[in-house]
């Protein structure tokens, strides 16, 4: 015979004294309290369980919120460092050029350029393009240029003296034979001088046929219109003889 749970044998105790169940009605009685015990345990169990389940729904949202944010934060990390490698890439990649800009243009300056490939006309355009005086007719923009070049822009009127570094200033390796004798040249000649032009030459003549020869090369500056500044640009083009 099933075991009658000891508070439902208190209950049943009670219950007797005060009114008397025998027999039948002590059986009848009996069963329902079984019934309730049951169905009080059936209750609990059912309450407990589901607060469980009710726990663990709630924590599920947190932990993958959490994960989710995890998972941001690497890719964000990654796309970051994958950024900052690229440029130190590109850095590596593009080689640096120094030149010096110098001439008819309206920034002259020492200048960095980072083209895989500069030209002449990026060496311009670093030193804010052409002035308004400048003469670019006889300048090659598109010529590479390499590092520690210097770019001469000549002035309007100015004769731009052919050398391998597009410049008006001489190199070391210029011969006798480069030079122009300021004793014996004619006009023609002595326009391809830096800074002279026609009616520079024509003085420059007519004072030699006044004044005679010139006995070195500073005697230009007694020509009207020839300077120290003007003269320091020509001096190392010139001879006499």
């Amino acid at each position: 015979m099933a075991q009658i749970p000891s508070g439902s044998k208190k209950l049943w105790s009670t219950l007797k004294r005060r009114y008397g169940f025998i027999g039948e009605k002590k059986l009848v009685v009996g069963f329902f309290v079984l019934v309730i015990g049951a169905i009080a345990i059936i209750l609990w169990a059912s309450c407990t369980v589901a607060g469980t389940t009710i726990a663990r729904q709630r924590s599920e949202p947190v932990q993958n919120k959490y994960a989710e944010l995890q998972k941001d934060d690497s890719g964000n990390s990654s796309s970051s460092q994958s950024s900052e490698t690229t440029k130190t890439e590109d850095t590596k990649k593009t080689p640096s050029v120094v030149v010096y800009v110098d001439g008819a243009v309206v920034t002259p300056g020492v200048y960095t350029l980072s083209q895989e490939t500069p030209r002449i006309c990026d060496a311009v355009d670093a030193a804010g393009g052409p002035s308004d005086t400048a003469d670019i007719s006889e300048l090659n923009l598109a010529k590479p240029i390499k590092d520690g070049d210097k770019i001469h822009v000549p002035q309007e009127g100015e004769k731009q003296v052919p050398s391998s570094e597009n410049s008006v200033e001489p190199s070391s390796k210029n011969s006798e034979q480069s030079l122009v004798n300021i004793n014996v040249a004619t006009e023609e000649e002595l326009t391809k001088l830096p800074g002279v032009g026609k009616s520079m030459a024509q003085a420059i003549v007519k004072d030699r046929d006044k004044n005679g020869p010139f006995i070195k090369a500073e005697d230009l500056m007694r020509v009207s219109g020839i300077g120290e500044k003007k003269f320091e640009r020509m001096k190392d083009y010139v001879c006499v003889s």
